[in-house]
């Protein structure tokens, strides 16, 4: 299947990964839906009851409202960022009610600004450190905090013991982050062997439990991350014609033109891939001519088109 007259979105993460978005400027579909593509993030559809927004990567429909559009630019604003970074840590921060200043409690939402300032206020004892941290509100209504860590000292993170025993789960072997175990309660970290698999991992965190909404009004977010956590470097293209036949493609269920149920609407002129960069995996998406330069970041390639 050809696909013509398309932007192509090319956004590069570590270990050579890209996640390539090709996606039209405006489309009107067979059933009366018109959509626009947003920088090729997601997706605004119309139907007779009204918009709607759509994730251009799980294809899940969100309602018009600014805390769900929100939402879905946030969650791409961070995958963007870690999924562009070398992780060495995964973990979590469990917090230690005792250990929180006076009058704080680990079920009121400032407990969350207190734990990403005391976080940056590491850069004085681990000036290398990076971090990106997602906070996850439990059903008792307290915290939970997901960490990712890159330069991290070693002397900072300690193997987790039982006794004398050491700790494993699930066959891996499980550390505490001394400054947190001492300043903020019960922590348990592993080594990351894929940056990019715990990066979409921690991206399912993003608005779960929190209904979509920040975590305490406006300005506040639902991640955080160092300063030296950037995002993926992308190029867009202008490409005339593109075989799209193998390609995820995009579709939403928005409201039909005369009826009272909802229609599926396929053909929104999104098609979304994720791969490997190689010289060849890039001809097959675009037909380019890919070169190595090397004064690009590592896994980056080129595009002439």
């Amino acid at each position: 299947m050809l696909a013509h007259g398309l932007k192509v979105k090319v956004e590069y993460y570590i270990d050579s990964a890209v996640r390539v978005v090709a996606y039209r400027d405006r489309v009107t579909t067979a059933g009366g839906a018109r959509f626009r593509p947003i920088e090729g993030q997601h997706t605004r559809v119309r139907s007779s009851t009204g918009w709607s927004w759509v994730d251009i990567d799980t294809g899940e429909i969100m309602a018009s409202s600014d805390l769900e559009r929100g939402a879905l630019r946030s969650r791409r604003a961070f995958l963007s960022r870690v999924l562009a970074h070398r992780w060495d840590w995964f973990g979590t921060i469990t917090l230690d009610g005792h250990k929180l200043p006076a009058g704080m409690s680990r079920r009121s939402p400032e407990c969350v600004g207190y734990v990403l300032e005391w976080l940056h206020g590491l850069r004085a004892i681990a000036p290398s450190m990076q971090y990106a941290v997602v906070p996850e509100h439990h059903k008792d209504g307290s915290y939970h905090f997901h960490v990712l860590m890159s330069g991290v000292p070693a002397s900072l993170v300690v193997p987790a013991r039982k006794g004398q025993q050491l700790i494993y789960a699930k066959g891996r072997q499980c550390f505490n982050f001394s400054p947190a175990q001492s300043a903020l309660g019960f922590t348990s970290f592993s080594v990351v062997t894929s940056s990019l698999a715990v990066g979409r991992y921690m991206g399912k965190y993003l608005t779960k439990g929190f209904g979509g909404a920040s975590l305490r009004g406006v300005g506040f977010r639902r991640w955080m991350v160092s300063r030296g956590v950037r995002p993926a470097p992308e190029t867009v293209h202008d490409v005339a014609a593109l075989d799209v036949s193998t390609w995820h493609e995009v579709g939403a269920t928005v409201s039909g033109a005369d009826t009272d149920t909802d229609t599926p609407q396929r053909g929104l002129g999104v098609w979304v891939r994720y791969g490997v960069v190689t010289e060849q995996w890039l001809q097959d998406i675009i037909n380019p001519r890919a070169v190595d330069v090397p004064s690009l970041p590592r896994g980056q390639l080129a595009l002439t088109i």
